[in-house]
């Protein structure tokens, strides 16, 4: 893809978009107890943060698929909240599994996305890179959408605040811990508790759960189907082979404390992903045509 394909989604209104986070946020704290930490974060706090943040993208992607007249179907790939996600969305003949990461900005620097990297978690045979092989609906091929939020800017080094901020008080983390160590991560068959009645008491003991320091856009980029799968190729810390290091001039960099930083410190990741530049994909908008767009613009515009 180039870059003036890229869309930027950065018209939403302001309540709208604390809607979204608000959404986000209170599907972290129900689902939390029965969503398995699988990249090992400490503090359930944090944990309530990462949750939220995926959920964020889902949902703005979705509004941005609404305002725009893109015809996406969630409804199947609904889950309840004890429920093991599926899914994000169907379009056309695909199961589509949006992959989100958060970028940091030099503020120095202009953004080229369309040299970011497509990232498929890879850890172990059961993770998202196999799981593209399964589809939940028979006559659906797997597909994945690349999309980008700014967690925050560095200048001279240093990082800003976070776009968004979780603080719960010692009573709410110990709440959820709780709940975590009673259920540990699995799903279960049935509602555990009334959602509206938990998220109504756990508020009362401190009702500003989340701080929003700025409102980032969409930045939607490139898709993955299965002719691509041959591209890609494993990165990870502990990578012997460094596929595509030298793309751009060392693309990415192994650090001591067990990460990859991909051009330099915008983005990185402790685990191993299957890794594509994502130039070498087709674009969303190529995918599906988007001519007239609303509350968004191709980044070149």
């Amino acid at each position: 893809m180039n870059k003036n394909e890229v869309i930027v989604f950065d018209g939403l209104e302001q309540e709208k978009y604390l809607e979204i986070i608000n959404d986000s946020v209170n599907y972290a704290l129900l689902s939390i107890p029965f969503t398995i930490n699988r990249i090992g974060i400490d503090g359930v706090q944090e944990r309530v943060l990462n949750i939220t943040k995926g959920k964020f993208a889902e949902k703005l992607f979705s509004e941005f698929c609404k305002i725009n007249d893109v015809p996406i179907n969630t409804e199947p790939c609904e889950t309840p909240y004890w429920k093991v996600d599926k899914r994000d969305f169907l379009l056309k003949d695909y199961e589509w599994d949006l992959k989100n990461h958060y970028f940091y900005k030099n503020e120095s620097e202009k953004l080229s996305f369309e040299n970011f990297p497509a990232l498929i978690p890879n850890r172990n045979k059961y993770d998202q890179w196999n799981k593209r092989l399964v589809s939940e609906h028979k006559q659906f091929n797997n597909a994945f959408l690349f999309t980008f939020i700014q967690n925050a800017t560095i200048d001279n080094g240093k990082r800003s605040k976070p776009f968004l901020e979780i603080t719960l008080n010692e009573s709410q983390i110990v709440r959820l811990n709780a709940l975590n160590n009673k259920y540990c991560g699995c799903p279960i068959e049935s509602e555990p508790y009334p959602k509206e009645e938990f998220l109504s008491k756990f508020k009362k003991m401190n009702n500003q759960i989340f701080v929003i320091n700025n409102l980032p856009p969409l930045i939607i980029t490139a898709v993955a189907t299965k002719e691509d799968w041959s591209k890609f190729k494993n990165t990870g810390p502990l990578e012997k082979n460094n596929y595509f290091i030298e793309y751009k001039n060392g693309w990415y960099k192994k650090s001591k404390n067990g990460t990859l930083t991909f051009l330099d410190n915008v983005i990185f990741t402790r685990i191993n992903n299957m890794t594509l530049p994502i130039e070498q994909l087709k674009a969303f908008s190529n995918f599906f045509p988007l001519k007239n767009l609303k509350k968004a613009h191709f980044l070149d515009d």
